[in-house]
């Protein structure tokens, strides 16, 4: 017992040591000694998860920022190839309608030269394609 009071690991008097256990003495030393550590260890633990939890909440931001670059990169991705799509999509139709309306002045050209059709008739088809009403 001398040795506990030498090296300070208690600092109970030798009567305290000597008492005989009873349930007033273990309700006292749990009261005392054992809820309090046990509270901080407790204590000491949700810390640990706090941070753990900080942890994760800051990788599902990284996760959340990430998905919605990717989302945005997508949807640019998606709307720059719908565009050119159009784009090329009405040049074809362009150079169609173009082609087509040479095709058609060069067979009036050919109806004038060659003397097919009336005046009236290739009057008409000129109306046509240079989209004059006729009065």
């Amino acid at each position: 017992m001398n040795y506990i009071k030498d090296n300070k690991k208690e600092s109970r008097n030798e009567s305290d040591l000597n008492r005989a256990v009873t349930l007033e003495v273990l309700l006292e030393y749990t009261d005392q000694f054992l809820i309090p550590k046990i509270s901080d260890l407790i204590d000491d633990r949700f810390e640990q998860i706090d941070k753990r939890f900080d942890m994760v909440d800051d990788r599902f931001e990284q996760i959340d920022k990430r998905f919605y670059t990717q989302e945005h990169d997508l949807k640019s991705y998606i709307d720059d190839k719908l565009a050119d799509q159009t784009s090329e999509i009405f040049k074809r139709l362009d150079r169609s309608q173009k082609r087509e309306k040479e095709f058609k002045k060069k067979q009036i050209e050919l109806f004038k030269q060659y003397e097919i059709g009336s005046k009236e008739d290739i009057v008409f088809l000129e109306n046509l394609i240079s989209n004059k009403k006729k009065n």
